[in-house]
């Protein structure tokens, strides 16, 4: 087994402060960056937001205080490679189900916003059967990238390789969809592994290595951010115009290019700036729309547009416009166009107050699962991490994994099977 040490040998809180730290980089940008949104409540926003991050950390803590029960599990070869088979055998399909394309076209690139419309027909009218069956085996699709990733010393060349290409065809699927989310996951999911394995499981702290370890990660951090900023910015504006970075109609507000957070930027990054600090902060003006609502119960499911969908169909009812981020639509705020944030879809089934313990929760499994990772070399805690991770990235945005179908399932089944061995040894 690899990576298996004792817990006082590893630097087990720099995952959490590092979330923590993007969290509150995230509030300075919603207040100093490029947009002056109208809040009214700010007070009230911002003592709510801390008093979430707060608990999201101290959930982290407490789950490193706690001791692993993990067992240790075998299997490893036969999941990674029914992973790499569902990937490759599902590839085709899926290219065919959400672009029209037998496979992923390279010259996307030129037109990708004309690549989000022409995609979006084909995926009204697709074939449901292979969304189902990518739902269904979603931990396995999921997974294919972090395991090639932290295990690549150990997984035989040409299957790491292979797993590799197939991760970078589902990419361009994803491009030729004209859609950001899996270049962000995948750069999420990279960025994690690294530092799990570069910082986390270095104990170098008085090291001159561990110093140039640790900066040589921030320069390809800059560098993968430079390159996101080109391709986000060329993305949103070929899909909704030049006008982006300028005008935001729903919050009748304009953007500030004097603005210090996006002066420190070179100027042909300055629009790509602007839209990402747009992304990264509008939900919390969302945010602040839905905390003047009332509450109204949306039976457990209002938290998923997936779930909700599916209860409203199966149970005939009305259930989307009792959700928070409905009732944002009165003041211009549709939350199918813009984000909220996480905490009106949390809150709309368990109230503001209630999200805190969510937060906890999330805290709690990251660092548990972590634990199992690093201390018991559990193989399906990773897919864990990643899939926390991303959900805390995204707080600023929306329910991330519990959105749509195949997240929904993924995440479910993942934490299901995760659990799973931590009661049962498998070997």
């Amino acid at each position: 087994m690899i990576f298996i040490i004792n817990t006082d040998d590893y630097n087990q809180k720099i995952l959490g402060k590092i979330f923590l730290t993007y969290l509150f980089i995230t509030l300075i940008i919603f207040e100093f960056g490029a947009w002056p949104w109208p809040v009214t409540n700010k007070f009230k926003l911002y003592v709510y937001l801390f008093i979430n991050f707060i608990f999201l950390y101290l959930g982290y803590l407490y789950g490193l205080s706690l001791k692993t029960k993990s067992r240790v599990i075998g299997f490893f070869g036969r999941w990674y490679n029914t992973s790499l088979i569902l990937s490759i055998v599902l590839l085709i399909p899926t290219s065919i189900t959400r672009t029209g394309l037998l496979f992923p076209e390279l010259n996307v690139f030129a037109d990708l916003g004309n690549a989000y419309f022409q995609t979006q027909q084909v995926r009204l009218n697709n074939n449901s059967s292979i969304e189902y069956l990518r739902m269904i085996f979603g931990p396995f699709l999921f997974s294919l990238l972090p395991l090639t990733l932290y295990y690549w010393g150990k997984i035989p060349k040409f299957k790491r390789y292979l797993a590799i290409l197939i991760s970078v065809l589902y990419l361009l699927i994803s491009f030729n969809m004209g859609i950001n989310k899996l270049l962000v996951d995948y750069l999420i999911i990279t960025v994690v592994i690294i530092i799990i394995k570069k910082i986390i499981l270095v104990n170098l702290k008085h090291n001159i290595i561990a110093f140039f370890k640790r900066l040589s990660i921030l320069i390809i951090v800059v560098v993968f951010f430079n390159q996101f900023l080109l391709y986000f910015q060329s993305t949103q504006t070929s899909r909704v115009g030049e006008s982006i970075g300028e005008y935001n109609m729903r919050a009748d507000i304009y953007s500030d290019d004097q603005s210090v957070l996006v002066n420190i930027f070179p100027e042909q990054l300055k629009v790509g700036v602007i839209q990402f600090q747009s992304y990264i902060s509008q939900g919390y003006y969302g945010l602040s729309l839905a905390m003047e609502e009332e509450f109204t119960w949306t039976y457990g499911v209002g938290n998923s547009i997936f779930l909700l969908n599916n209860f409203e169909a199966l149970f005939n009812i009305e259930i989307f416009s009792k959700t928070y981020p409905y009732k944002t639509i009165s003041s211009g705020w549709d939350p199918l166009i813009t984000w909220s944030s996480i905490f009106p879809w949390l809150a709309s089934d368990i109230t503001f107050m209630g999200t805190m313990f969510i937060l906890f929760i999330l805290g709690y499994l990251l660092a548990i699962s972590l634990k199992d990772l690093v201390e018991k070399n559990n193989y399906l805690a990773l897919p864990l991490i990643c899939q926390v991770s991303i959900i805390i990235i995204y707080i600023p945005a929306n329910n991330q994994m519990l959105q749509m179908g195949e997240s929904f399932f993924t995440f479910i089944l993942t934490l299901l099977l995760w659990i799973f061995t931590r009661r049962f040894k498998i070997i």
